[in-house]
């Protein structure tokens, strides 16, 4: 029988080692394979089967490389989709990194990695994103990323979507009725706000485009700005920005002059570097959403200044001065080319 004080005594746990982020990357990196035979094995809908025979067509690889990488097709031809799939498919891969990293086991690393492509077990955010999406998790599911490289978090910018949730906050105002207890009874009193606030609010509301413009502003300083690479061993505030589009979002000096040894995150180092970026992996689906004509034709020169050098930015769109443009794509008209550049 053990001793009563050395049995009593709780074992020192193993040490799971503190998860640091070291590396900065001055070219980001991304190369994603398709298992093909999985992917004719997946129980895809009817109404989606053209998805999976686009997918099938293209190369087994797709090797994307650092400035604009444009996916073009038809509406319903599956380029978001592919676009998202691709983002799923690095959030996977993501997860079972930093699970290794953290000291997890291969078994554990991998079931979280599987969990992305699952339905959540909350009922926030995440899980009508999810729902959203439809089978794009699916689609994601039979996608290896192979080579993977960059600086920050993985986001997908959905234009149309925030634009139809800013109308839907407006429908939403409009429509909503007060209450007001009365005894043991709530009194429906109409609108909870006056006309003239409604009347106000609307007023103030912003347009289509300038709704997409202030979504991309915030995204891309969300994908880029050297606040958005935190450490754990660094204690860092949030901060407001009043970066614009498109001129601040401009390629820079050499990566080693971007960085501070120490990042400081005080407001005066953030305002002393304000143009300095950090290379990172970006998603913007339809930038050309609400342009007026000029603002189309300068198009695709002004996206080339949206992000810092050595980064990669995947553009599904059906723009056609981006076709016309010599930027590197992906068109799903002919997905059996690949990921070329024209010439």
């Amino acid at each position: 029988m053990p001793r009563l004080d050395t049995a009593l005594v709780e074992k020192p746990k193993p040490a799971i080692p503190k998860y640091e982020k070291k590396e900065i990357f001055d070219e980001c990196k991304l190369s994603v394979s398709i298992n093909k035979q999985a992917l004719t094995e997946l129980e895809i809908p009817p109404r989606s089967e053209h998805v999976r025979e686009v997918l099938l067509s293209l190369p087994e690889k797709l090797n994307f490389k650092p400035g604009i990488n444009l996916i073009f097709g038809e509406n319903g031809s599956g380029k978001t989709t592919i676009a998202k799939a691709i983002k799923y498919a690095i959030t996977a891969e993501s997860r079972y990194r930093d699970d290794i990293a953290r000291g997890r086991t291969q078994e554990e690393a991998e079931a979280y990695r599987k969990s992305v492509f699952e339905v959540p077990s909350n009922r926030g955010t995440d899980f009508e994103e999810f729902l959203q999406d439809g089978i794009t998790p699916m689609i994601a599911s039979v996608m290896k990323v192979d080579q993977y490289e960059n600086n920050g978090s993985i986001f997908y910018c959905d234009i149309q979507k925030e634009v139809g949730c800013q109308a839907q906050k407006l429908a939403d105002s409009a429509g909503r009725q007060g209450y007001n207890l009365v005894g043991n009874f709530v009194e429906i009193s109409g609108f909870a706000n006056s006309d003239e606030y409604l009347q106000e609010y609307s007023s103030e509301s912003q347009s289509s485009r300038q709704t997409v413009d202030t979504f991309i502003r915030h995204y891309l300083e969300a994908v880029f700005s050297p606040n958005s690479f935190r450490f754990e061993t660094e204690e860092t505030d949030s901060y407001d920005c009043d970066w614009g589009i498109p001129e601040v979002f401009k390629k820079e000096s050499p990566l080693e002059a971007r960085i501070s040894s120490k990042y400081d995150y005080t407001d005066s180092s953030i305002r002393a570097r304000k143009n300095n970026f950090l290379p990172g992996i970006a998603f913007i689906d339809e930038p050309e959403s609400g342009m007026d004509v000029s603002r189309h034709i300068s198009l695709p020169e002004h996206i080339d200044t949206w992000y810092p050098e050595g980064s990669i930015m995947i553009v599904p769109t059906n723009s056609t001065e981006l076709y016309r443009s010599n930027h590197t794509r992906l068109d799903l008209a002919t997905p059996g080319r690949g990921i070329y550049t024209p010439t």
